[in-house]
């Protein structure tokens, strides 16, 4: 065997090493930047679930504020607008938001949502001479507990998008990512903040 025919051989087991290596390392990038998404799209769920909980809540609560004596209309009526704004906004339940501007507005509409039902609840703290119904008196502890709950699927939400960000981002998932068309998912704005964003660690 020559010199160049050995050589020849070596070039060629290496590539193939390299080959090998390389598909190895994408099915397992795939595997991991899936199995990552997936849990994305859990999260999603139970927020789009959380959520039709507080619409279905606010439908309850205007029934109920609206059989008090002198309740406030308008203020009935602002839960109203709200989730009709709150219904335009149409995202997938079974599929995470891709789009920042789609998120952020599906955030602002539940905010809007959220503080129409807030307006109704204080309503009783203005007014403390209005007699109120004992369905109306629980209503404070049942939108906390709702608010509550939504907060802590939003932060699940956002850690399980956090940490796929930062595998599209890492080296060498970056590169695999890129290949299978993994993209950065736009995450919840924390407190403080006006919008969603794309974010990683």
């Amino acid at each position: 065997m020559t010199k160049l025919t050995s050589r020849r051989i070596s070039l060629i087991v290496s590539l193939l090493i390299l080959l090998i290596v390389l598909v190895w390392g994408g099915i397992a990038a795939n595997q991991r930047l899936t199995r990552l998404q997936r849990q994305i799209d859990v999260e999603w769920s139970a927020i789009d679930n959380e959520y039709q909980r507080l619409a279905d809540y606010g439908s309850r609560l205007a029934q109920t504020a609206s059989a008090i004596p002198d309740f406030d209309p308008s203020a009935i009526t602002g839960i109203g607008q709200a989730q009709t704004v709150a219904r335009q906004i149409k995202l997938d339940p079974k599929r995470t938001p891709i789009d920042a501007g789609k998120l952020e507005k599906f955030d602002q509409a539940q905010a809007m949502l959220s503080k129409a039902l807030f307006h109704v609840v204080a309503w009783r703290f203005r007014h403390p001479e209005i007699k109120l119904t004992s369905d109306f008196r629980n209503a404070t502890a049942q939108l906390m507990d709702l608010q509550t709950n939504i907060s802590i699927v939003r932060n699940r939400f956002n850690e399980a998008t956090l940490n796929y960000n930062d595998a599209v981002h890492r080296f060498p998932d970056s590169i695999y990512a890129a290949a299978f068309g993994f993209n950065a998912l736009p995450t919840f704005p924390l407190e403080g903040s006006n919008s969603a964003s794309v974010s990683s660690r």
